[in-house]
């Protein structure tokens, strides 16, 4: 049985090797460590085993043929070093969700938090495989075509992606937990963060902040481009991919804990 301070140990080397590689900022490995611990304290090594799968899977596919993701830069805010703000959105749910499960006991947190960490996972993929897609992106809404990496946009490749990722933490997840999880929960669990990757999707889409360069005319998420400060020409202010993946996971962990918690 592994120990607390043997689980705490490796989960400190793992965030210090991941700020040394930059896949995490200072900060983002620092709040993975913190939240990691509470996740751990709550459910076990299996929860944080969970969680990690999610993030050497993702960050992995976000450093897989990175030279032709070099666009991106001048669209997303964010690079693939992921910041707190990265960490807080895709792992601050499921860290509560985590909580309910230990110190409540009721498995509808379990379903929660697997749910939640599939939704993360399903979203990482889609983005970072359907980029790479050869086919054209659409927005989920109208499907009206749009150039690659515009949130919101999808594509046949990357909602293939997203689901793999779902299911692959749903059947982690099952191999963690069984006999105390069940097949059709596992599915149930990874279904609906799927689903919480379709509404990243409608979220990134209809009302996530959208900037236009005042020099070149590209959309972008940046706040300056160009060297130049951006226009906002549409979404809600401030209502960056941080605050939709927040909102994205943090629905399919509250859909999955009232599936579970409602009788019959």
């Amino acid at each position: 049985m592994l120990t607390h301070g043997l689980v705490i140990g490796t989960l400190l080397l793992l965030s210090v090797l991941s700020f040394r590689l930059e896949a995490l900022t200072a900060g983002g490995a620092t709040l993975m460590f913190l939240m990691g611990t509470g996740i751990e304290l709550a459910a076990g090594w299996r929860g944080l085993l969970l969680i990690f799968l999610f993030f050497a899977t993702s960050s992995a596919a976000s450093r897989w043929k990175k030279e032709e993701k070099a666009f991106l830069a001048s669209i997303l805010d964010k690079t693939d070093r992921r910041d707190w703000l990265q960490v807080l959105a895709n792992g601050g749910p499921p860290l509560l969700f985590c909580i309910g499960y230990g110190s409540a006991g009721h498995l509808a947190f379990l379903y929660a938090y697997i749910a939640a960490v599939a939704a993360a996972n399903a979203d990482t993929w889609a983005s970072e495989w359907g980029v790479l897609s050869k086919g054209t992106p659409r927005l989920l809404l109208s499907f009206r075509p749009v150039p690659k990496g515009t949130s919101g946009g999808a594509t046949l490749a990357g909602t293939m992606a997203g689901l793999g990722g779902a299911a692959l933490i749903g059947l982690s997840a099952f191999l963690l937990w069984y006999p105390v999880l069940s097949p059709q929960g596992a599915a149930l669990a990874a279904l609906l963060g799927f689903s919480g990757m379709l509404l990243d999707s409608l979220f990134g889409a209809a009302v996530q902040e959208k900037n236009r360069c005042r020099i070149c005319g590209e959309e972008t998420e940046r706040k300056d481009h160009c060297g130049e400060k951006t226009v906002r020409v549409r979404g809600i202010p401030h209502f960056t991919n941080d605050v939709v993946n927040l909102l994205s996971v943090s629905a399919a962990g509250l859909l999955a804990l009232l599936v579970k918690m409602l009788p019959g």
